[in-house]
């Protein structure tokens, strides 16, 4: 029994960690999309203000403002190429998944297992109750004849 206990730990414990595993991946990813997208807008901004100064005034002013908004859109690029990696890996998940397809599958064999013996049990019981009646029948014959 303590087996089975033992394997129930075991499939509690991978599911655990392919959810535990999924929320790191999902949270590093998401922070830095969340990182990129802040410098996409500064970015953005840079880039129209950019494109007021160069219209506006001498070169000079709007020059900085465009290196500044590429460096800006450059860094967010850069940000979003490092979050495809970002988390734990995949053979990190496909170890718990496979964790948790042997637990099941051993907890398949405990529950096939405990099915056959309390059928076993159940065929025991009736034989017993056979047994009972024949041995109850028996004796009121036998307390009849003793009553004539």
């Amino acid at each position: 029994m303590s087996d089975s206990i033992f394997k129930l730990q075991l499939l509690a414990r991978s599911e655990l960690a392919l959810t535990q595993i999924r929320t790191r991946r999902a949270i590093s990813k998401g922070t830095y999309v969340a990182f990129a997208l802040v410098l996409f807008l500064l970015g953005v901004g840079m880039l129209n203000v950019a494109g007021f100064l160069a219209l506006e005034t001498s070169f000079s002013p709007a020059k900085s403002a465009l290196i500044i908004a590429c460096v800006n859109g450059l860094v967010g690029v850069i940000v979003l190429l490092l979050s495809r990696k970002a988390g734990p890996s995949d053979s990190e998940e496909r170890m718990a998944k496979e964790v948790r397809e042997m637990a099941y599958r051993e907890l398949s064999e405990d529950v096939d297992e405990v099915k056959g013996r309390l059928e076993n049990l159940a065929q025991e019981v009736s034989n017993i109750g056979e047994n009972v009646t024949r041995a109850t029948g028996a004796l009121r014959f036998l307390l009849g004849l003793l009553k004539k």
